[in-house]
Parts: structure tokens; C-alpha cells; sequence
């Protein structure tokens, strides 16, 4: 409406590429206008990110400033000193919710928001903000045109912004080196994990744990378990555990039943006759059309 279209006009395919390139254009400079509007307050010494666990954010009059939140401060290093001392991440979120200590989102802890991901930098144990020091620009978010989904993109390091921030430091040095060494222990040097032997199930994420709804999973080689049980600890969920060779061996059961009966047979036999009719019907097609092709060539050939 803003530019003018109208798609009964004459001119309206001259107009609609020309907008569509100029609006297409303005995007782009407005991304790398605003991009670079942070890059201004980074370099001023204000944050352009969102909120770490374990600090405030306070607004000034040109930006904004990280300030230590004490309270949350004192579990981030609870965490560091725990799993510094071998304890795993699944006891240390276990512990977490048992003491009924609030998540970064105001919600039960998980293994994630622990361990993170230390290919992405995300996550309490890898978060360099800990020890006084700022990364900002590390990953960029771009929207799939098709799917409307947004997919986060890795920065080169060069592009990286790393400012030192030595009044933010919560964790010592010597715990963050303890916790860092466990981290990249079986790790390459881009921190992605050295591949090892997956665990593999047949109805893994299939069935529903009868208390808390959430997925089941293969939690070792014996046995399915409730993930939520195991991610967040019986403060969540008190758990329930099946063997593996008793489900796996009853449901196979009950599928064969199924596949193999009167019913499903006939089915299969509807379906796959339909598939071969239209599979026919395209190669017929295609062959017609083929057909058409070479006569009009031969044809082109004696002229």
C-alpha cells in the first residue's frame, strides 16, 4: 500500500521487481545498520547481548551495563566447584531442582543449561563472562526464507569482539582451569567431541513415562528411563525404568501381529497397486513425450 502498487496497472511487473529489489536492498542496510550500532556500544563499553545467569542488567542513559547478581553468583560457583571436584552434571542439576534453586528461565534445571554446548560457547560451565571475559559477535542469526525458521550461523574468529571485563569475574581461575581441562578432555581443537560408539534404540523417544508424560529413552544398554527423571532428578520426576528386552521383544510382537495379518495385508496390496499405476501413468507420460521429442528432431535432421 506504502509504495503505490496496484495490480491492475499496466506497468505492475516493472513496478513489483523494482520495489521488490529496493525493499530487498533496505533490509540489507538496515541489518547492517543496526549491526553496526552494536558494534558501537561494544566498543564503548556497554553490552549489546541478552541477560548471563549470575548477573543483573542495568540501564544507563547511552546503554546498558552487566552488574554481579550475588545471589545467583554464589550457585554459579557452587557449580564450578562441584563439577570441578568430578561430580557429573546430571547430579549437579539433580541437586539443583531438589534445593528447588530457579533455572535461568525461571524453571527447573537440565543438563543443557549446565554443559551447554562448547562448540557453540553456550552454557554455565563454558560462559568466559565468568572469569571476566566478554565474547560478542561469536554467531549471527539467519532467517530461512522457506520455512520461516531462524538458523544460527557461526562467525569466523576474526570477527570475534573480546573485551576484558576483570569487575564481572565470579569464578577463580584455577576452578575455571580444573573445569576447563575436564570439558576438553576428548575434544579436537574446535571443541567438537572425537567420535565414539552411539547408543542406539528402537522406540527411544517413542513411549511416554506414565507420571510426568515425558519421552523415554534408552538411558544405557539395559533400559529405557523417563528423560526428564534423567536430565532434572526425582525433584521432577520420580522416574520410571523398563527393560529394554521386555519392551523391545513385546512391541516387535505386536507390529508383526499387525503387518502380518488379513487386514494390513490387503491394505498393502490397495497401496501398492495405486503406487504402480501412478508410476506407470508417469513413465507413459514420459515416454509419449520422448517419442514426440524424436520424431520432431528427425524431422529438423532431414530439413
Amino acid at each position: 500500500l506504502s509504495d503505490g502498487y496496484d495490480s491492475r496497472m499496466a506497468s505492475r511487473k516493472v513496478l513489483r521487481g523494482v520495489r521488490g529489489l529496493i525493499n530487498e536492498l533496505y533490509l540489507d542496510d538496515l541489518r547492517s545498520k543496526t549491526h553496526r550500532g552494536q558494534t558501537g556500544q561494544i566498543e564503548r563499553g556497554y553490552i549489546a547481548g541478552g541477560k548471563s545467569y549470575g548477573y543483573n542488567i542495568v540501564k544507563h542513559q547511552r546503554g546498558s551495563l552487566y552488574e554481579i547478581n550475588d545471589e545467583q553468583a554464589k550457585w554459579v560457583r557452587w557449580i564450578f566447584k562441584e563439577y570441578s571436584e568430578g561430580a557429573s552434571v546430571q547430579k549437579i542439576a539433580h541437586e539443583l531442582n531438589r534445593l528447588a534453586i530457579e533455572s535461568p528461565r525461571n524453571g527447573t534445571w537440565a543438563v543443557s543449561a549446565i554443559y551447554g554446548s562448547p562448540l557453540k560457547g553456550s552454557g554455565i560451565l563454558i560462559n568466559q563472562l565468568y572469569v571476566g571475559r566478554l565474547i560478542w559477535n561469536r554467531s549471527q542469526w539467519i532467517k530461512n526464507p522457506d520455512t520461516g525458521t531462524r538458523q544460527r550461523i557461526d562467525r569466523p574468529k576474526d570477527e570475534w569482539k573480546i573485551i576484558d571485563l576483570p569487575d564481572l569475574r565470579i569464578v577463580d581461575q584455577d576452578i575455571w582451569d580444573k573445569v576447563r581441562t575436564r570439558l576438553d578432555h576428548g575434544r579436537d581443537s574446535t571443541g567438537r567431541k572425537r567420535p565414539g560408539k552411539a547408543r542406539v534404540s528402537l522406540f527411544g523417544g517413542l513411549m511416554r513415562c506414565p507420571y510426568c508424560k515425558g519421552a523415554m529413552i534408552a538411558v544405557n544398554t539395559r533400559s529405557y528411563g523417563c528423560n526428564a527423571a534423567k536430565d532434572k532428578g526425582r525433584a521432577v520426576c520420580k522416574g520410571f525404568l523398563v527393560r529394554r528386552d521386555l519392551v523391545e521383544g513385546r512391541l516387535l510382537a505386536v507390529l508383526r501381529d499387525d503387518l502380518l495379518s488379513e487386514q494390513a495385508a490387503d491394505k498393502f496390496q490397495k497401496y501398492f497397486r495405486e503406487a504402480v499405476y501412478k508410476l506407470a501413468q508417469l513413465n507413459k507420460k514420459e515416454i509419449n513425450h520422448f517419442s514426440d521429442r524424436l520424431t520432431e528432431i528427425e524431422i529438423e535432421i532431414q530439413r
